[in-house]
């Protein structure tokens, strides 16, 4: 009888990153920027003079940190940043028609952040398109598979 075959899972270090599609470096980077804008988001909100224990800071703080991880691990293939990307790019996008919305009725305190938070739902769309095409797919199912 053969003995039977074992599953090998690799470490991210030990994945082929000259094989990465470009698809899959520039979803990386959009959500990459989408991170860096959230944190943003709190330096402006502390400079404005809002308690950093607020919970719109305390979610700037660990969402942009959490996106960040996940846009790293993207570039590595596993599967499960994809699918809390995607969710939080749903959110994102949604909260930047609304935002966009207020823009143009001019209900809104801060321009900048509203064209930040419009900004930031653009790269999570983009990212979002960009981690699913058909090379990206067949990346991430390849390094899966190891």
């Amino acid at each position: 009888m053969p003995a039977p075959t074992m599953i090998r899972v690799t470490e991210p270090e030990e994945r082929d990153p000259a094989r990465r599609p470009r698809s899959v470096e520039l979803a990386a980077l959009a959500w990459a920027v989408v991170g860096a804008v959230a944190l943003l988001f709190v330096v402006v909100n502390l400079f404005r003079g809002i308690d950093p224990a607020s919970p719109a800071n305390s979610a700037g703080l660990f969402g942009g940190l959490t996106v960040l991880w996940c846009a790293k691990n993207l570039r590595m293939g596993w599967r499960g940043p994809r699918i809390y990307l995607t969710v939080v790019g749903l959110a994102l996008t949604g909260y930047a028609a609304v935002v966009l919305l207020a823009l143009v009725s001019w209900r809104v305190d801060s321009v900048v952040l509203a064209y930040l938070s419009i900004m930031k739902g653009l790269f999570a769309a983009a990212g979002s398109v960009l981690m699913f095409r058909p090379d990206a797919n067949a990346f991430v199912r390849e390094m899966t598979r190891r």
